[in-house]
């Protein structure tokens, strides 16, 4: 397998081989801050500081092919509009509605394990995704 490199290209995120441009990096590791520390730290080791994900994928004791599956999801969940949109809106919400956007689009938990870890029910947290939703559709359109 070849090494994963510094650069991206939005429209390839599912081939971590492709090099990828530095303002693409720059973007990819800014957002990066929002995410749990193990999730940051995997972006960082792969996009900052160069090493490929069989490397990162040796040091964290996993395997490499779960590791790059999992770089892909969390470079899709960062480039989604709708994650732009939480991280720019997530002060201006009350409580629980930051906790579950917190939860739902910036971890990327399940409705079902965010309600179970923010101790509140599926029905709040479903109606708080529905309401982050709306909000982001009212937005593009």
């Amino acid at each position: 397998m070849r090494n994963v490199h510094l650069m991206y290209e939005p429209d390839q995120t599912a081939d971590l081989r492709r090099r990828r441009k530095r303002e693409q990096v720059e973007q990819i590791l800014a957002r990066a801050s929002w995410l749990p520390e193990s999730d940051r730290a995997v972006l960082e080791a792969v996009f900052r500081e160069g090493k490929t994900v069989a490397e990162v994928a040796a040091l964290i004791g996993c395997p490499a092919r779960a590791l790059r599956r999992r770089v892909r999801r969390l470079l899709d969940r960062v480039q989604a509009p709708r994650f732009v949109f939480v991280t720019s809106r997530l002060d201006g919400w009350p409580p629980t509605r930051r906790r579950v956007a917190r939860a739902c689009v910036i971890e990327g938990c399940s409705l079902r394990d965010a309600a179970r870890q923010l101790g509140i029910s599926l029905y709040a947290v479903r109606r708080h995704h529905e309401a982050i939703n709306a909000q982001l559709e009212a937005v593009l359109a």
